[in-house]
């Protein structure tokens, strides 16, 4: 669980400033947004001035209606606002250069990185909402039903609509049963996270299903994404949960990799199942996140795929 004490400087931090902007990290999920939009509204309803602002892409489905909600840069009237960032901890992950009078995040991530933001850090959380969800309550003001709204879309995000919640988890079921009481909606909340593709974006994902690799005897599954294919075809939406889901579910399967490749640079997921730590083999590649969920961005020129593929396969050779 989280330091109270670390709980009550975010609350005096709080209280020390009028004017925040509050970010999050490159290519933000349901989670990011979802902390990003209920603090700022939270602090507006604290009386203070607050904006998000994000870099992109929004390429999710559950945050694409949402960019006309966030700054792209920095404007000059915001470069001296106080700071928080929320799903991960440096500004790096921001895409924004480190800017303002003070800066405190809200992360669940358990790899601390070089020029971490100190904050209210919590690797037990299963989301960030649910940290931005305690910080609310530590007011004692009450909730509002879009907070609990955007609150419970990244606490569903990142459980996997529960799936990913492991025993004695009540704590976690509770609080999100309490967004539920302050009008979120389990079924249109669903219905955002796994609506909105085409025929032709499953027929992408039936396709690279069908050329995922084996190794290990299926304990580890590589699936390789080449962008410059998908442009070429049209650029269909990727739906990474639903790929990792499936693959995941083949009942040899303990870890999957999806590697996203163009000619600069190539992005890796990789997700577990039960017992692989992936976060410690994205660390080692400059990445980072959770131990059954994490990723890294490294550039082709240094990592050529087929040395990359044959580095994933022995780090996690060694925990099989």
């Amino acid at each position: 669980m989280h330091n109270h004490q670390d709980l009550l400087n975010i609350v005096a931090f709080i209280e020390k400033y009028d004017r925040f902007l509050v970010l999050g990290h490159v290519a933000p999920d349901g989670d990011c947004i979802g902390s990003q939009l209920a603090l700022m509204l939270f602090l507006r309803r604290l009386g203070k001035q607050a904006e998000v602002a994000s870099v992109g892409p929004f390429n999710k489905n559950e945050v694409k209606a949402h960019e006309g909600l966030f700054m792209r840069e920095i404007t000059e009237e915001w470069a001296d606002a106080a700071v928080f960032i929320v799903d991960c901890a440096t500004f790096e992950r921001t895409g924004f250069a480190p800017f303002g009078v003070e800066a405190r995040s809200i992360d669940h991530h358990a790899s601390v990185e070089a020029g971490a933001v100190s904050g209210l850090i919590d690797a037990t959380s299963p989301s960030a909402t649910l940290l931005v969800q305690r910080v609310i309550e530590a007011f004692t003001l009450g909730m509002s039903e879009e907070e609990a709204h955007w609150l419970f879309l990244g606490f569903t995000t990142d459980t996997g609509f529960f799936r990913h919640l492991r025993a004695y988890s009540g704590e976690h079921v509770r609080q999100a049963s309490k967004l539920i009481d302050l009008g979120a909606s389990p079924a249109e909340t669903f219905a955002l996270l796994e609506g909105g593709y085409c025929l032709r974006d499953r027929q992408y994902l039936g396709r690279l299903l069908a050329s995922s690799q084996s190794f290990f005897d299926d304990k580890v599954i590589i699936v390789e994404d080449h962008v410059q294919t998908v442009k070429e075809e049209g650029a269909p939406s990727r739906d990474s949960d639903t790929l990792y889901r499936l693959l995941l579910s083949a009942e040899a399967t303990e870890v999957v990799i999806v590697l996203r490749m163009d000619e600069e640079q190539t992005t890796v997921g990789l997700r577990s199942k039960d017992y692989v730590d992936v976060g410690t083999i994205a660390q080692s590649l400059g990445g980072g996140g959770h131990a059954r969920a994490s990723g890294c961005t490294v550039k082709s020129q240094e990592h050529p795929l087929a040395d990359l593929k044959e580095y994933l396969l022995e780090q996690i050779q060694r925990q099989l």
